[in-house]
C-alpha cells in the first residue's frame, strides 16, 4: 500500500504472531506491546491512541485511512477477520495470522487462529 515499503515476502514471520487482546476503543487504556483486535469499526481518529501503546499488529474492521497509516509505521494489519465476537475480551491469547509469501506483495489472505489458554 506504500511504494518503496517492505513487501510481505520480506517481513520476518515473527511479525505475524504473538500475544493479543480483543479490546474496544472506548477503553480508557489499551494493553501495551501486543496485538490489538477490535470487534468494531475503528477510524483514523484512533491512530494516536493506538500508537501510544506500541502494538505489534492491529486487526478488525479498520478504515482504509487507518490501515494505511499503520502500515506506513510498519505495523502489520489484519482486516476482514471473522468470529472476533467469540474471543474473550481483555484476556491475552496467542494470535497467528501467517500470510502467503507473495513476492513484492503488499497483502495476502491469512488463516487467522487464536489460541486461548485453558
Amino acid at each position: 500500500m506504500h511504494e518503496g515499503s517492505t513487501s510481505i515476502d520480506q517481513l520476518n514471520l515473527e511479525r505475524f504472531f504473538g500475544p493479543a487482546q480483543l479490546v474496544r476503543m472506548e477503553d480508557e487504556q489499551l494493553p501495551k506491546n501486543m496485538g490489538l483486535l477490535f470487534n468494531e469499526f475503528v477510524s483514523i481518529d484512533c491512530l494516536e491512541k493506538i500508537m501510544q501503546v506500541n502494538p505489534s499488529f492491529v486487526g478488525g474492521d479498520l478504515s482504509e485511512d487507518l490501515e494505511r497509516a499503520l502500515l506506513a509505521r510498519e505495523i502489520v494489519t489484519y482486516t476482514g477477520l471473522i468470529h472476533l465476537d467469540e474471543l474473550p475480551k481483555y484476556e491475552t491469547f496467542m494470535f497467528y495470522g501467517f500470510p502467503l509469501k507473495i513476492m513484492d506483495g503488499d497483502g495476502s489472505p491469512v488463516r487467522a487462529v487464536a489460541i486461548l489458554s485453558e
